[in-house]
């Protein structure tokens, strides 16, 4: 399963031109549209200075714009441009590619199991 986990992150890697952690921050601003980078901190569990470098990362790239509150400068807001939207969504689909592949593999025991707690967890 762990190969499996590295492919699909050298998949991703290849297709985006992107390091895990810009992906994991794109994916949750297009998951969780946290709109500031205070809420994006606390989501990816970075610095406020580590996640400013990557966000500067993706600015650069042209996948996210950061728009600077009027009166306070750490009030700005972060959203997704229309090229971060759609590679967020390409990562997104290697990574459900993936998970198919995994639950592909799995015997009909545990994926009846599987299929049983996410019923469940419903």
């Amino acid at each position: 399963m762990s190969a499996l986990c590295r492919r699909a992150d050298k998949l991703i890697a290849q297709s985006t031109g992107l390091k895990a952690e810009e992906v994991h921050c794109l994916v949750g601003l297009y998951l969780d549209d946290p709109h500031c980078v205070k809420n994006l901190c606390q989501l990816l569990n970075l610095s406020a200075s580590r996640t400013s470098r990557i966000l500067r990362s993706l600015e650069n790239n042209g996948l996210v714009v950061r728009t600077v509150h009027p009166s306070d400068h750490r009030m700005g807001t972060i959203t997704l441009t229309w090229t971060g939207t759609e590679t967020a969504e390409h990562v997104l689909q290697v990574a459900e590619d993936v998970g198919r592949e995994i639950l592909g593999s799995v015997p009909p025991q545990v994926e009846s199991l599987l299929s049983r707690f996410i019923a469940f967890s419903h």
